[in-house]
């Protein structure tokens, strides 16, 4: 069993569904230095997506998985891909199995990267930073034609979100990733994010 190693640091558990950043954020006002996070569900999207709203805001916090399934080891190594810092079982498993995630933590977290590699992560980087900011660009283009569309809503007191509008933009998504053969469910993530923002910044208006 990998547990939180420093036994003086409070650690807090919080289950799938729940909004994991808002929770940490009132555990931080309530508890005087730092504390850890243990996460426990099955869903990928949502523990991963935790972890890494949790890391990025709290960077010194050690967040940690409980893993009721010790058959999951595609969760649990997607978890210890993304960066998880340990596993905590509610079950007993074997001393190999045991080893086996410590070891991929391990080598993980002493890993170095040759000095060209990390040249190259760099390079690539800059381009991802250069179509980053056309997305935001553009991003902030379609929020103007969307602020348009809204004034239009509000005149005749229309709801701001429109479903049948959410499957038009869910097909011509899916029909953009079938014809340019790229990953739908990425696509969608992203259209859908940029859509749920939408929605947002038009309701508080």
């Amino acid at each position: 069993m990998m547990k939180p190693t420093n036994k003086n640091t409070p650690t807090f558990s919080i289950a799938q569904n729940a909004d994991a950043l808002e929770l940490a954020h009132k555990i931080s006002k309530e508890t005087p230095g730092p504390f850890d996070i243990v996460l426990s569900g099955d869903n990928p999207d949502w523990l991963i997506s935790s972890f890494i709203n949790l890391k990025t805001h709290f960077q010194n916090m050690k967040v940690f998985y409980l893993s009721s399934n010790t058959n999951n080891k595609k969760l649990i190594d997607s978890l210890i891909k993304a960066g998880i810092d340990g596993i905590v079982f509610n079950e007993s498993i074997s001393e190999k199995e045991m080893e086996e995630i410590a070891l991929k933590i391990s080598k993980r977290d002493e890993t170095v990267l040759p000095k060209n590699e990390e040249e190259l992560i760099q390079s690539l980087r800059t381009q991802i930073d250069i179509l980053d900011n056309k997305l935001m660009t553009l991003a902030c283009e379609r929020l103007e034609i969307v602020t348009q569309i809204n004034k239009i809503k509000s005149k005749y007191n229309l709801p701001v979100f429109q479903p049948q509008r959410y499957h038009e933009i869910e097909k011509s998504v899916s029909n953009f990733a079938t014809e340019n053969h790229s990953d739908n469910k990425y696509l969608q993530k992203l259209i859908n994010a940029l859509h749920s923002a939408s929605v947002i910044a038009q309701v508080n208006e």
